[in-house]
């Protein structure tokens, strides 16, 4: 490709001008060569980042004071790029462009972070007072099962309507262990992953959030302390295969996250994340919340959680520049 057609190519990139079949040229020129990629790193050098212009016309401003008298000769005369494209680059940077390995992979339209919700987890908030909470843990998809815990009717306030929570009550022995102490109130899920393996995309990068509200409704500062966890686990193959020993299953998980939220009571209800990477393939997710009180004592009274979101975030793979500092 001629130097004039990339700086053409370059100068409708600057003014958001290129049309679909012009990204694809400019976005294959800038993989294929190594020469205009070492130029665009130069000029990046230079200048860094723009922030926030009002304008094409100060940042072309802003460009040429930041740019030696020397290289505003040479633009204006012969360079690589032209003195327009020098502009459109400082554009790009401006708007955002951080890292110059990626700048072809940014002047894709593909380059956005999907979020959306996992579907396949069951009865998030407990409002479904036709699924009952199995006792133990669970054996199929979209079935909440784990220790002994209730779900309760708490009474809305006039700005808000009454709804369903899950209250621990009792700790019990994992069924895979039944000789185990009982030291936390576990609530487990099995969800699906199989729509979300078939609509992932080879290029894509996936993580997992898990998120749920715990409450504490003790009075400020009550003993013990209690630590409430939000946890997922991912899996391939069958979820049969797991059930009869876990916690045991949990070394074969292929991903994990965890978070964790430590109360005294009467600070309302408090929302944790855990988050973990989705290798590919992966089959099942085991969802796990709990509430654990932190000396050997029956469970406290008033310890909850509702509002359990399980949400996919996709997004293109980028290209990683080791900077030793």
């Amino acid at each position: 490709m001629s130097p004039n057609r990339l700086d053409s190519l370059m100068e409708c990139w600057s003014d958001g001008s290129l049309t679909a079949e012009e990204l694809q040229e400019l976005n294959a020129l800038l993989r294929s060569s190594p020469e205009a990629r070492k130029v665009f790193q130069e000029c990046a050098s230079l200048h860094g980042m723009l922030h926030a212009a009002a304008n094409s016309l100060a940042i072309e401003k802003a460009a040429r004071q930041a740019l030696p008298v020397a290289m505003l000769e040479s633009s204006q005369a012969s360079s690589y790029f032209g003195w327009r494209s020098m502009v459109g680059v400082i554009v790009g940077i401006g708007l955002g462009i951080v890292c110059v390995s990626t700048v072809w992979a940014l002047a894709s339209p593909t380059m956005v972070a999907l979020s959306s919700v996992i579907t396949t987890l069951s009865n998030a908030s407990f409002e479904q007072s036709s699924s009952k909470i199995h006792r133990g843990f669970p054996m199929v998809f979209g079935q909440w099962g784990g220790d002994h815990v209730e779900v309760v009717k708490r009474p809305g306030n006039g700005a808000t309507p009454a709804e369903s929570s899950i209250r621990f009550v009792t700790a019990m022995s994992d069924a895979g262990n039944p000789s185990s102490r009982a030291i936390a109130c576990d609530l487990f899920q099995l969800v699906d992953l199989g729509n979300l393996q078939s609509t992932r995309e080879n290029s894509s990068e996936v993580v997992l959030e898990l998120s749920a509200k715990f409450l504490d409704e003790r009075s400020q500062n009550s003993q013990p302390s209690v630590t409430f966890f939000c946890q997922i686990y991912l899996f391939r193959g069958d979820p049969k295969d797991i059930h009869g020993y876990w916690p045991e299953a949990i070394r074969d998980a292929i991903s994990s996250g965890s978070a964790e939220v430590t109360t005294l009571g009467g600070r309302g209800w408090r929302e944790i994340t855990a988050r973990c990477l989705v290798p590919d393939p992966v089959s099942f997710a085991v969802v796990h919340l709990a509430a654990r009180p932190n000396l050997r004592v029956p469970m406290p009274d008033g310890l909850f959680v509702d509002q359990v979101e399980l949400v996919a975030k996709t997004q293109p793979v980028l290209p990683v520049r080791d900077v030793r500092r």
